[in-house]
């Protein structure tokens, strides 16, 4: 197992018992059997890791390769992961300040978006059009994931994920053709 690995199982073995401010780095360092300056070799501090976390486990289960037209296949395996993940998901949403949390998912969103207009317009953007594209949509999508965590993760995946994809796909297509025509 790789340090980051050990820093990571250390920091949610923390997790369950101690909100996140309180947790120390000489305690996680010690669950995870390293030296501190180790810690301070891959992370800033706690929030570092735990961002880096949160990464890690959504490009775990994204598929860039075959995002395309499928990019809300994408979507629905990130929030089955959230949902398997609650526990360690809600803690984030509660603990973390919600700019940084929501950067995780707009990136994550965001490399989904581009891929897929990668693969739907190919060239045939503009570099500004294909930002103002990617980005409304990384928005709306982002912001409707968040939306659900806070709300509990009620919603079941495959529900919300059609939602999505109804509210999206027509409108994701329909952009990228018009501003690759003009």
């Amino acid at each position: 197992m790789n340090t980051k690995q050990k820093l990571a199982d250390a920091l949610k073995e923390e997790m369950k018992n101690t909100p996140i401010p309180r947790i120390r780095i000489g305690d996680l360092t010690k669950r995870a059997g390293i030296n501190r300056q180790t810690f301070y070799y891959h992370y800033h501090d706690i929030y570092d890791l735990l961002e880096d976390m949160y990464s890690r486990m959504l490009d775990d289960v994204m598929d860039l390769d075959t995002a395309g037209d499928r990019w809300t296949n994408n979507i629905y395996d990130i929030l089955v992961c959230l949902k398997d993940n609650r526990e360690f998901v809600e803690k984030g949403y509660h603990e973390l300040d919600h700019e940084r949390y929501e950067g995780i998912f707009r990136r994550a969103v965001g490399n989904l978006i581009e891929a897929s207009l990668n693969h739907t317009a190919g060239s045939r953007l503009s570099r500004e059009d294909r930002i103002l594209i990617r980005d409304f949509y990384t928005f709306a999508v982002t912001s409707i994931m968040i939306k659900w965590i806070g709300n509990g993760m009620k919603e079941e995946p495959e529900l919300l994920t059609r939602k999505i994809r109804t509210m999206v796909m027509d409108g994701f297509t329909i952009a990228a053709s018009s501003f690759a025509a003009q």
